[in-house]
């Protein structure tokens, strides 16, 4: 009998913090909070011809695994719904993140794929 094993893992991450070498953001520094990404959600961004597109699959992962912002415009908050998520992220993320080699897809999606984000939280 295979003993089922349970680790404590949230359902959403602490606030994240990337800053960002950008002129898109002032401050250029977007705190999110993140939902895990796993095998599945990778599978949803597949193309029905199964032909693997990176670049896609990072940003779609990307853009869902946000599940919270702190972003403004006109120091009023934008509301994240998925009216407006995706136009408002897709600028964003081709920005770089200081002090990672990644872009802010990359470094997202990455971080949404790590367990370690959200143990402990």
């Amino acid at each position: 009998m295979a003993n089922l094993i349970r680790r404590a893992v949230a359902q959403t991450s602490d606030w994240r913090t990337y800053e960002l070498e950008t002129k898109l953001l002032d401050p250029p520094v977007l705190k999110v909070k993140l939902r895990p990404l796993d095998a599945f959600d990778l599978a949803d961004a597949m193309p029905e011809d199964g032909r693997l597109a990176k670049g896609s699959m990072v940003l779609e992962g990307a853009v869902a695994a946000i599940v919270e912002w702190d972003l403004a415009e006109a120091g009023k908050p934008i509301p994240i719904d998925p009216g407006t998520k995706l136009a408002v992220l897709r600028p964003l993320m081709a920005e770089k993140v200081k002090d990672r080699k990644e872009l802010l897809a990359q470094a997202i999606f990455i971080d949404a794929r790590d367990e370690g984000t959200f143990l402990g939280n």
